[in-house]
Parts: C-alpha cells; structure tokens; sequence
C-alpha cells in the first residue's frame, strides 16, 4: 500500500502461490469505509465503483496493481 499525490492509494494483490487465485482487499482495512473506486494501473483500465471489497484473480507468483479512492 502506498498513498498517491492524488490522495488515492497504490495497493498490490500479491500471490505466491503455485497457481492462479483470488485475492481481495477490504477497504476498512485501508481505512476508507465501505465504497472505493478502483483502476488498474497496469491495464489502464478502470474498474468502477465497489462495496466493501474487491477481488482479483491474481496469476502463480503474480501482482495485480489496483489505485484505490474513496468512494461517495
């Protein structure tokens, strides 16, 4: 995790293991309550609004970077 200029926060899903697998993040445990926008940074793609958390299929020894803002 680390916070943006923007005042978003870089947050990577990391998986070590031997396969592809889900990995979530809650935004409570990011402090930002119960609603974020997301982007991935990596596909340049936004990802839209969420409740509560987000997961993502995260490849065998992979990262998948997501830029998380506050939601309304």
């Amino acid at each position: 995790m680390k916070p943006l200029k923007d005042g978003s926060t870089a947050v990577g899903l990391f998986n070590r293991g031997w396969g592809a697998m889900p990995v979530t993040v809650n935004f409570r445990d990011l402090g930002l309550g119960n609603s974020a926008v997301l982007r991935d940074l990596w596909a340049k793609k936004d990802l839209g609004a969420f409740q509560e958390n987000y997961s993502a299929i995260v490849p065998q020894h992979g990262v998948v970077l997501i830029q998380v803002k506050r939601g309304t």
